[in-house]
């Protein structure tokens, strides 16, 4: 298990092109697993509003007749801009390399609630990608995808009385 991001996966200027919607920052996470992990604190592309409202996006999957979480979508509180965050469908390893088709299709959105069934209020928001070391590289080349989009698992979090804490998080591998 490889416990520094490589250059060749992940490099210092290199960020998930899921992030593009955003104006983000790369970020030292202190809760970070102990492989190759980024961190980004997020804000509005639009307006630069630090504060969002998280969404999961749901898709009802024909398949199995169930609802299926889809992804994360933030919704800036200074100037009500919605955009995805991630998309089970297209974002890392499955997504990327075309398994999470399963997840594709018409999405709608509810509140994103703690365990308690609350909303968790708007805040700021940490994105973070988490990286099986260099074991993707080939595969990404191979396939003519940027290691970097590789990633797998993304979990996003809010400040919550002070502290950071996990609110959504999604293995994509």
């Amino acid at each position: 298990m490889t416990t520094e991001a490589s250059e060749t996966t992940v490099g210092p200027d290199v960020h998930p092109r899921l992030l593009t919607p955003f104006a983000f920052d790369m970020v030292e996470f202190e809760e970070a697993p102990e492989f190759a992990y980024r961190a980004y604190t997020l804000a509005c592309q639009a307006c630069g509003g630090p504060a969002f409202e998280m969404i999961r996006t749901y898709v009802h999957r024909a398949d199995i007749n169930e609802e299926a979480i889809a992804g994360m979508s933030l919704r800036c509180i200074a100037c009500g801009e919605t955009r995805p965050l991630f998309d089970g469908s297209k974002d890392g390893y499955e997504g990327e390399l075309g398994y999470g088709t399963a997840l594709a299709g018409k999405t709608y959105g509810k509140p994103l609630t703690a365990v308690d069934g609350t909303p968790y209020p708007p805040g700021p928001i940490k994105a973070g990608f988490a990286y099986n070391g260099d074991e993707y590289v080939g595969t990404a080349l191979e396939e003519g995808r940027r290691p970097v989009d590789l990633f797998d698992w993304f979990t996003g979090f809010t400040l919550l009385d002070g502290e950071w804490v996990e609110a959504f998080s999604y293995e994509c591998a």
